[in-house]
């Protein structure tokens, strides 16, 4: 409240805004302030819509979250992954173990 009240006597616009206000873990406060002529448009907390919205958000992420996985690079330790890391090694004068023909393959499970 004190640095709000500060900054409204400074001349900033805004205000504390809360994310799920509801919530005992989740709930965040930030402070928004905005400079200059006054908007009147100030950001939407979380937690705060309709059902129906919320449904769309969860939507959302979760094909953001698919997307993520997509992003990522093909083929980390695989065979040719492994043998082009020996060879950058090599390159580098380092000790490397040679390539055979059990490189790059699983270990069988131990019990």
């Amino acid at each position: 409240e004190l640095i709000t009240a500060s900054a409204m006597r400074c001349g900033f616009t805004g205000g504390l805004l809360v994310d799920y206000p509801n919530s005992a873990k989740a709930k965040k406060y930030y402070l928004a302030l905005n400079a200059g002529p006054p908007d009147g448009v100030q950001p939407k907390a979380l937690g705060t819509e309709n059902p129906n919205q919320a449904a769309n958000n969860v939507a959302f992420r979760k094909g953001k979250r698919h997307q993520k996985n997509e992003d990522r690079k093909p083929g980390m330790k695989t065979k040719n992954w492994i043998i082009q890391k020996k060879e950058q090694q090599r390159a580098k004068r380092m000790d490397v173990r040679p390539d055979t023909k059990y490189t790059g393959r699983k270990r069988k499970d131990k019990f």
